[in-house]
């Protein structure tokens, strides 16, 4: 199981075939289980405090809806799924067509070596030739 999240904001004048959010970030994390303690953690550790969170209605955000002021839980019909959360779908999307392009099998120990790879590129592709300047810096400072 994999959690996605999408960094979003409104886009003030979206296009007719154009979402109405433009995605900056993306981050995707590898669980073992999906119950509302592990997902508590992982929401903890990735997403700052203040984030609106816009989620499925699945059963487990609903749990942590308590927890989290911020969350918004929404039953959303798989039709509609593309509509109202499509960055994460473009991302799933795109991850599998990478993943299955390129590797014939993926050993699930190194899934998330594979995730990080791919948002680490896909965060990355508005830095056009700044790209070489930008990995050299997070070289020295790792």
């Amino acid at each position: 199981m994999v959690m996605v999240f999408a960094e979003s904001t409104l886009v003030d004048n979206p296009g007719k075939h154009k979402p109405s959010r433009s995605c900056k970030c993306f981050k995707m994390v590898v669980t073992n289980k999906f119950d509302a303690q592990i997902v508590k953690g992982i929401i903890k550790k990735h997403i700052k405090k203040n984030t609106t969170m816009i989620s499925d209605g699945y059963k487990t955000y609903k749990a942590l809806e308590k927890e989290f002021d911020n969350l918004i839980t929404e039953k959303i019909p798989s039709s509609q799924a593309h509509i109202k959360l499509p960055w994460v779908h473009t991302a799933i999307g795109n991850v599998k067509k990478v993943l299955q392009g390129i590797f014939h099998r993926i050993n699930p120990e190194f899934l998330q070596n594979y995730l990080d790879e791919f948002c680490f590129k896909l965060n990355r592709r508005y830095f056009g030739l700044r790209i070489f300047d930008r990995t050299l810096v997070a070289c020295t400072l790792t």
